[in-house]
């Protein structure tokens, strides 16, 4: 037993004991859960450590009432389902213990609750393995160097291409975690079901198989992972958000099979317990992880690594010729080339030689951490090297500055609602008539002779949203989300970053800075949470009949609206200075800052908008 703030005590079988001692395991004790949320709320210091142990115990709980909950007919149904997975040689080798557990059907049916239930605490326990330092907020960082970070050659490029392809909506961290997972040593797995383990985690052939609804425990709108997190991360915030009745879902999960398909889905008696879970999930996203500084300091956090790599990345040719000098030698070799990815590669030992497993499971926070500050030391030598250019040094000094020592030398132009209004009632005349032209256009080219049809309903797209925004009956808060979208929305998260970095230099060159607020420029932030579809895929059940939990609970249709009223768009000024902005925190500041916002966004948007119409015309 392990003590736990959240559920009192932690049960640790004695079968997962070895896993949870393998190095990568033991390197989430070092990972961040929420990334630079101490900032705004500084008691939120919990590690994914915490979370995977708190997961791995609701696991059980929640598998062992699926069971306890299941007739005998699905029970001997899903059994069977079970053995034939495991039993079957194209789905995957037979590990030691799992050829003992099949060596009877008495025995199999004799320990399977107990087997399975180690199998889905392994599953679970591994589920945020992959999580790069600071989790979240480097995800896009460590995407984006998908090419240069890993050879295209490397064994895990493969492996993410393969998966990619099978599953394509995982997330980055998720990948890796698969990858960190396949490459586990066996003494760490040899008591656990390995196989039954790996059917849980990794993308299956049939999303709707027995093995396969054992993930939606730990996987899903309403599941385990959000049980756990969100009480961890409002206790730790010192918020009330995380007051769930835990006991009341655990109690009410069900396993089900629905015309050949199986499934995990609450009792009826569990609506209110999950429309809370929906509801403080949406009130966590809104108050905690996008709190204004929050969002900052992951953006920061991210931009300055992202300007590091740019910096050492640029072609100086009088680098090259001080690598004789004593003096540079180390920082000269260290930043040459990809190999300064090595720093922060944390599990596929592509560059320099790092294959061995505690190595790489060694890169963490600190490790990041590490590396702006020897950025920082290094600007000196990168003067005396002729390049690169004194703003971009300054730049990544004040973006380090501020993620390592917290210095206010940034300011956000809103923080709620109200303010984010405000921002749209002062841009929102100035863009009248460019969006009235934007729309002029972008009809003008629907009509051209020539044009696909793909390109034809692209553009109708873009006039509809045009046609919304400049209606008289759209919400001011909406309004600006609905801009940021068609301005930054990607897929990939990576790809949002990029569109975010390109806003900011846009508007950079639109701005005059001067003042107090004097060589600053313009950090950007689009943070839509992926609730506007919560509780789509949650099956309540009233015996063997369910139905979606949506057609049945206006409180969570009622998300949407809630969810689209919240700021989906953040904008910051930041100074090139490592030391607190003048009269920070001033009125006056604050309304300097916010006006020279709002006339550089307002061209901005008209320009990047008119650049993507112009784009679709063209096929592009």
């Amino acid at each position: 037993m392990v003590r736990d703030p959240i559920h009192k005590y932690v049960y640790l079988p004695t079968e997962i004991s070895a896993l949870v001692e393998d190095v990568y395991i033991q390197r989430l004790r070092r990972i961040s859960q929420t990334s630079m949320s101490s900032t705004a709320y500084p008691s939120m210091t919990g590690t994914r450590f915490e979370h995977t142990m708190g997961t791995m115990h609701l696991a059980q709980r929640a598998w062992g009432y699926c069971w306890k909950n299941c007739d005998a007919d699905t029970r001997r149904s899903f059994q069977s389902r079970v053995r034939d997975f495991l039993s079957d040689v194209s789905t995957g080798s037979i590990d030691a213990r799992t050829r003992e557990w099949l060596r009877s059907e008495s025995s199999f049916a004799e320990n399977f609750e107990g087997e399975v239930s180690n199998a889905v605490a392994a599953a679970a326990l591994l589920h945020d393995v992959g999580h790069p330092p600071f989790s979240h907020a480097l995800e896009p960082y460590y995407e984006e160097l998908r090419t240069p970070l890993f050879n295209a050659a490397s064994e895990f490029s493969s492996f993410m291409t393969r998966t990619a392809l099978s599953t394509p909506r995982l997330q980055f961290h998720e990948i890796v975690g698969m990858y960190i997972t396949s490459k586990l040593p066996r003494r760490c797995v040899q008591d656990i079901p390995w196989k039954l383990t790996l059917g849980i985690i990794m993308p299956s052939r049939d999303p709707n198989s027995a093995v396969s609804a054992l993930k939606k425990i730990f996987s899903g709108d309403v599941d385990i992972d959000r049980l756990d997190y969100l009480q961890r991360d409002n206790h730790n915030a010192g918020t009330t958000y995380g007051s769930l009745d835990a006991e009341r879902l655990l109690y009410s999960i069900e396993l089900h099979v629905e015309e050949g398909e199986w499934t995990v889905g609450y009792g009826l008696r569990a609506r209110s317990a999950v429309e809370d879970l929906l509801f403080q999930r949406n009130q966590y996203y809104r108050w905690v992880a996008f709190h204004p500084h929050a969002v900052a300091l992951n953006t920061i956090l991210r931009l300055a690594l992202e300007t590091h790599d740019t910096i050492v990345r640029a072609p100086r040719t009088a680098l090259t010729e001080i690598k004789e000098s004593s003096q540079t030698q180390g920082v000269a070799d260290r930043d040459a080339g990809p190999s300064r990815f090595s720093n922060l590669d944390y599990f596929s030992g592509s560059y320099g030689g790092r294959s061995d497993r505690s190595h790489l499971a060694h890169v963490d926070d600190s490790s990041v951490y590490e590396q702006l500050r020897r950025g920082l030391s290094d600007i000196s030598d990168w003067d005396r090297a002729g390049g690169p250019p004194i703003y971009e040094q300054r730049r990544f000094a004040a973006l380090a500055t501020a993620a390592l020592d917290r210095v206010n030398n940034w300011l956000p132009i809103w923080k709620d609602e109200m303010a984010y209004e405000d921002a749209w009632k002062s841009i929102s005349a100035g863009l009248a008539t460019g969006l009235m032209e934007l729309q002029e256009r972008a009809e003008e080219l629907r009509s051209s002779a020539g044009l696909s049809d793909t390109a034809r309903r692209r553009l109708e797209y873009e006039i509809e949203a045009i046609t919304v925004i400049r209606g008289d009956f759209i919400p001011a808060v909406q309004a600006m989300n609905k801009i940021a979208k068609h301005l930054m929305y990607e897929p990939r998260r990576q790809a949002v970053c990029a569109k975010e970095r390109h806003l900011a230099k846009v508007m950079d060159g639109y701005t005059t800075f001067e003042g107090d607020l004097a060589g600053c420029f313009w950090v950007i932030a689009y943070n839509p949470a992926r609730v506007s579809t919560a509780g789509e895929g949650v099956k309540i059940f009233r015996g063997e009949d369910s139905v979606p939990l949506e057609t049945i609970s206006p409180m969570v249709r009622s998300l949407v609206e809630i969810e689209d009223s919240r700021p989906h768009f953040h904008a910051f000024v930041m100074s090139t200075s490592v030391t607190s902005l003048p009269n920070y925190g001033t009125k006056l500041l604050k309304e300097t800052a916010a006006k020279l916002f709002e006339g550089a966004y307002a061209i901005s948007v008209v320009e990047l908008w008119s650049s993507k119409i112009e784009k679709i015309a063209r096929g592009a």
